[in-house]
């Protein structure tokens, strides 16, 4: 039995009691709970009201017979797509049969129903109409989640303007070397901060999980060593070894592939310790870019739940779980792939991206 107040409903319509008791009777073992309609403006009334996981419609029934009221009920947005049985007591004509089927009637049964087969059928419709409302609210769900991003991405622009425009004060304020070079770099970092809000509130806006592509001819080495600058400001007390080997130039998405080694270089220095190793490899089609930092072994299985959207690191963390996601994501968009190779007391993640020859 399914426990009250949960169970999904059922709405049996028959203008004859005895009919609507013997309905009653056959799906008690199923636990569902059955709502009686003695006619079909009645059955229209409740469906207006409640939700119900399946309509019984008996064909035979004064003022509006069945197969008007499933027209009437696919008239109406709220039962556009419910799931109906029809019920008669004697054959449908071939007309009256494809005129309910070409309203969305699932199934007739004729009376006298044997208990197994009216069972059978309804514990199917009822499964997929579960089915589906959990799809309903997975989607409601995610669109909410979208709608929250798009407020984030939109609100962090107000105070990176801010910093924008500051840090252009001091471009021009500052006599020192060093001042004018730290406010560059807040700039620069600034910059590619606001092309990442933008992709971020694109991204929310379409709910596709795509990012827009553009790839340029570059060089991996000179991104990382602009990387490695910009993060060694932010974190004075971490040192961040770069390792560049052979021809870093290849055709990639320049701002994609910034945002997926910065993730990278950030998640390490939030979630390691120690040194963070960045290494540039050239392997003739491809190139391999590495980060290492000390840490505990990250299991294929952790691997597998952090590179999906909105999962988080057990160490803990302000970000939105998007990190590794969004890295992921960018090798795919570029042929390439991201993976993570631990090690005792190390952990090493490796994106591998194919490399269009210039």
């Amino acid at each position: 039995m399914v426990a009250s107040g949960l169970a999904p409903k059922i709405l049996s319509v028959d203008d004859t009691d005895a009919n609507l008791f013997v309905v009653r009777q056959l799906l008690e073992p199923l636990g569902y709970e059955v709502v009686d309609a003695s006619s079909g403006r009645e059955a229209l009334d409740l469906a207006a009201r409640e939700e119900f996981a399946l309509f019984l419609l008996d064909v035979m029934m004064p003022e509006l017979d069945g197969i008007e009221t499933l027209e009437r009920l696919r008239a109406t947005a709220k039962t556009a797509s419910a799931p109906v049985i029809l019920i008669t007591a004697a054959g449908l004509d071939r007309a009256r049969v494809e005129r309910a089927y070409s309203l969305g009637a699932v199934d007739y049964l004729e009376k006298p129903i044997p208990a197994a087969v009216l069972r059978g059928k309804v514990k199917a419709m009822v499964a997929l109409y579960e089915s589906n409302r959990s799809l309903r609210a997975r989607d409601a769900a995610l669109a909410m989640k979208d709608r929250h991003i798009a407020i984030l991405a939109h609100d962090l622009r107000t105070p990176l303007n801010t910093v924008m425009a500051a840090a252009h004060i001091l471009q021009h304020a500052t006599p020192t070397p060093a001042a004018r070079i730290g406010s560059e770099r807040i700039l620069g970092a600034a910059r590619r901060m606001s092309s990442m809000i933008k992709d971020l509130l694109e991204q929310a806006r379409a709910g596709s999980g795509e990012l827009p592509m553009s790839p340029v001819p570059m060089d991996v080495g000179v991104l990382c060593q602009e990387l490695v600058a910009d993060l060694g400001i932010c974190h004075p007390a971490r040192n961040i070894v770069l390792d560049v080997t052979g021809d870093g130039r290849g055709e990639w998405d320049r701002a994609r592939l910034c945002q997926a080694v910065a993730n990278l270089l950030e998640n390490a220095l939030e979630h390691g310790r120690g040194d963070v190793r960045l290494s540039v490899v050239d392997r003739g089609g491809k190139i391999e870019i590495a980060v290492s930092s000390e840490g505990r072994p990250i299991s294929l299985e952790r691997f597998t739940e952090l590179v999906q959207p909105f999962r988080r690191d057990s160490a803990g963390g302000e970000g939105l779980g998007l990190g590794l996601y969004v890295v992921d994501l960018v090798a795919r968009l570029h042929g390439g792939k991201l993976t993570v190779a631990p090690t005792e007391g190390r952990n090493t993640f490796v994106l591998e991206l194919p490399r269009k020859q210039l």
